[in-house]
């Protein structure tokens, strides 16, 4: 999980809860129509406490550049969240009930899928909210961060699995068949 230092490192080294990168270039992702999924099994606290899930996708450089983001509890879309009036869906809802012991444990399939005018973000292969957006476009150098966001910088709490990256919005079918 990343909740606990790796052990598979080579050497049998390991190291803290971290993210992974890569060079957004290399998945040709315009930014301007898409659907971008993963699988994600929160860790609830065991001590009870209120521990967020945090970011656990996301596309783009920082702050001040366009931003697409599953996790957390607000998900992103196009133009960059400080100057952003559209593409932000309020997700707090969707983070806290990852993490309700009783009946939300074992994998979730969570969903962020855009075209030219609107954003759906999906859990379980059910929009939970839908928003207005105008599109961006990424800005050189941006990266592929699965498992953490570069806004907060601060890893997810869990483990992620099966992420998908499509060049196109899937229809409400098309991700809950992905959610199945």
């Amino acid at each position: 999980s990343n909740t606990d230092p790796t052990s598979w490192l080579p050497g049998g080294a390991t190291r803290a809860p971290m993210w992974i990168d890569m060079r957004l270039a290399e998945t040709e992702f315009s930014g301007q129509t898409g659907t971008l999924g993963c699988w994600v099994r929160p860790i609830p606290d065991q001590c009870g406490g209120s521990r967020t899930v945090n970011a656990v996708v996301t596309l783009g450089k920082d702050w001040w550049k366009p931003v697409w983001q599953i996790g957390g509890a607000r998900w992103y879309v196009g133009e960059a969240p400080t100057k952003q009036k559209q593409g932000k869906l309020a997700a707090r809802g969707v983070e806290k009930g990852l993490l309700e012991t009783e009946s939300n444990e074992g994998w979730h399939f969570l969903a962020l899928a855009w075209d030219t005018e609107t954003v759906v973000g999906s859990l379980d292969g059910r929009p939970f909210a839908r928003t207005p957006l105008a599109p961006g476009q990424p800005v050189p150098g941006s990266q592929l961060r699965l498992g953490g966001s570069f806004l907060e910088r601060v890893p997810m709490t869990g483990d992620l699995d099966e992420v998908v990256l499509f060049d196109r919005r899937l229809t409400d079918a098309e991700i809950a068949s992905l959610a199945s």
